[in-house]
């Protein structure tokens, strides 16, 4: 066995080793291998360089790293995987302006593995990217600006891929800028802020356990996000209640299109099922906050949708909405802890909330307040709590234990409330804290048939004691931000 492990750890070593860095650079009239980072020139330097940066993608291998110099390229087809200890990188060089354009596709990625794309800008072609099949890709830090596919094509089109994750990114100008679609689970959209969208900023479409958090969207011509099941629009398939478990938070929705009708341009046109939307801040947004819709044909089973502990501010056309429509698959949408202030109806007159089938949505320990709930400077967006809001230690708490006892099995009344990680690498499940009660434990796994929590260290815990998200004082508060000088 030990001769087994030293063979491996050789093989890996030996692997590391052979991974290069490689420059292309389109100043150069030829390969070269003696390569001068500061001037651009062969003859003077150390490093590998190349002027054709598709024979550098299809010598490229595990480990490798290709490092575009600034310069203006033609869209790109990766046709390598790296491997998950090892994945490809193509970045652009430091500070220099590396752009990828032209009529097609910026980046194509169909059935590849372990390829991290970052510090570059895709401009002025006709969709950003799309994975199909794909996993492991990494975006991180990219410009994406002015994608010409129209309608749900997509600007950058996520399908049928896992485990992918899209960071620190800029999108303007296109339509549906980034979408989820068909079995594009596990997914991480992370630190990015998405501007003018022709349609909806993210679309969501038959696609499960997705983490949206520390966005912002600002879409002054439509909406920010849409959740929904899949009628075979565009290329999508005919999937039903195949839009499950996304979580989306810490999110800032700012700005959406005006509209008369509170159905249309919301911050979330929310249908799917089991979606956590939480600690979200919602303010400006012309075409209202939250809308639990119901229409055919993907928007036909919306349930057991968690929205708690949000932010509600300035919202015209109602903070939080719900269809009247009565049905076995719209159920059991529960509103909770949210903080409401200064939102109006669609005409701009007194109208918070339009929950027009109350059996369906429902709305509990919301605050919805006339006066100022002590926000620490509303005008320049800081919606966190003062010291003496009103609104500190008055949230419920989202589920309560099932029994006394100890130990790292927590039962639960409800664990759909919460969140583990989804076994993507690098997340990790929710602290939670129980009532009265000043330890912490992280959430390793859910058991969703049995409503139990698997927790990273043993807690103690009496019958129906109130379970929430790790906070501070002596209950969880109301709104996006849990006021922490109050220990």
């Amino acid at each position: 066995m030990l001769k087994g492990i030293f063979i491996s750890v050789l093989v890996l070593a030996s692997a590391s080793l052979s991974a290069e860095i490689r420059y292309v650079d389109t100043q150069l009239a030829q390969d070269c291998t003696r390569y001068d980072i500061a001037t651009r020139t062969c003859l003077t330097g150390s490093e590998n360089a190349t002027n054709n940066v598709d024979q550098a993608l299809k010598n490229v291998k595990p480990g490798d790293t290709l490092v575009l110099r600034a310069g203006i390229y033609r869209p790109i087809v990766i046709q390598r995987s790296g491997i998950k200890s090892q994945p490809i990188t193509i970045q652009g060089a430091e500070n220099e302006a590396v752009i990828i354009t032209g009529h097609h596709v910026g980046f194509m990625i169909k059935n590849q593995r372990y390829v991290t794309i970052k510090n570059l800008r895709v401009k002025q072609v006709q969709g950003f990217a799309r994975l199909e099949n794909a996993t492991g890709i990494i975006f991180d830090n990219i410009d994406f600006s002015y994608a010409f596919a129209s309608g749900t094509t997509g600007s950058l089109k996520i399908v049928s891929s896992q485990y992918n994750k899209v960071l620190n990114s800029h999108f303007s100008q296109g339509s549906d800028l980034l979408i989820l679609q068909d079995d594009a689970n596990f997914n991480v959209i992370q630190g990015n802020s998405f501007a003018t969208s022709e349609h909806s900023s993210i679309s969501i479409r038959c696609s499960s356990q997705n983490v949206l958090r520390d966005n912002t969207f600002n879409n002054p011509r439509q909406k920010a996000m849409e959740i929904y099941d899949c009628q075979g629009i565009s290329d999508a398939p005919i999937r039903y209640q195949a839009t499950k478990g996304n979580l989306v938070e810490q999110n800032n929705f700012l700005g959406t299109r005006g509209s008369s009708r509170s159905y249309k341009y919301n911050a979330i046109q929310h249908c799917g099922q089991q979606t956590i939307v939480r600690n979200n801040v919602f303010t400006g947004n012309l075409g209202g906050g939250v809308s639990y819709q119901y229409y055919p044909k993907e928007c036909l089973n919306v349930y057991d949708n968690k929205l708690y502990n949000n932010t509600f501010y300035n919202n015209r056309c109602f903070a939080i909405m719900g269809s009247k429509q009565s049905s076995e698959r719209y159920h059991d949408n529960f509103a909770i802890n949210n903080l409401l202030y200064k939102n109006t109806n669609c005409k701009g007159e007194w109208g918070q909330v339009l929950i027009s089938n109350p059996e369906s949505v429902f709305l509990e320990n919301n605050s919805i307040v006339e006066k100022d709930p002590g926000f620490v400077d509303p005008l320049s967006g800081d919606l966190h709590l003062t010291a003496n809001s009103r609104q500190i230690d008055q949230g419920d708490f989202i589920t309560k234990t099932r029994s006394s006892g100890s130990g790292t099995l927590l039962p639960v009344k409800d664990a759909s409330w919460f969140y583990d990680g989804f076994s993507i690498p690098g997340e990790q499940g929710d602290r939670i804290r129980i009532e009265d009660r000043k330890g912490t434990a992280i959430i390793l796994s859910i058991d969703s048939d049995t409503n139990t929590l698997m927790l990273s260290s043993p807690l103690t815990w009496g019958r129906h004691d109130g379970v929430h998200l790790n906070y501070s004082g002596n209950a969880p508060d109301i709104g996006a931000f849990e006021f922490q000088g109050n220990e």
